[in-house]
């Protein structure tokens, strides 16, 4: 190779370089806005469950009736429910955490055709905390 050479560059020039990788790293940043930094805090964590899984519900309770953990798809979205967010998968184990900013957000359910059926939720997040949710998802059987 040949000799190296210095690359001198103008205030400007060093400006508009930055101002690039600026806007380079932004756009390659994730559509869901109020998706929170990797080492953030705060966010949503919890279980998806499916219920009821016998037909025939016994008292007291059958162990084996007990609500299953289920993996279901479940959509963010702002409070009002007009703006997705985001959008996760729970665990075969039905858990699942995510990193969310602090505010108010609206969880859906995807359901099945027709069933089975899980019903939106409004959950809040608070700085430096995860909040614990339930998502239960109803099979349809009575």
């Amino acid at each position: 190779m040949g000799p190296e050479r210095e690359i001198f560059m103008q205030p400007r020039q060093r400006a508009a370089l930055a101002l690039l990788i600026v806007v380079l790293a932004l756009g390659a940043a994730p559509a869901g806005r109020a998706l929170a930094s990797p080492s953030s805090e705060s966010g949503i964590e919890g279980t998806v469950l499916l219920s009821p899984v016998c037909p025939v519900e016994h008292n007291p309770p059958l162990p084996q009736c007990a609500p299953r953990p289920y993996q279901a798809t479940i959509t963010v979205k702002t409070a009002d429910g007009k703006e997705e967010v985001t959008h996760f998968t729970s665990a075969s184990d039905g858990r699942f955490k995510i990193t969310l900013e602090p505010g108010k957000y609206l969880l859906v359910p995807v359901n099945g055709k027709p069933y089975p059926r899980g019903a939106p939720q409004n959950v809040s997040v608070r700085a430096g905390k995860f909040t614990t949710v339930t998502v239960m998802y109803d099979t349809g059987m009575r």
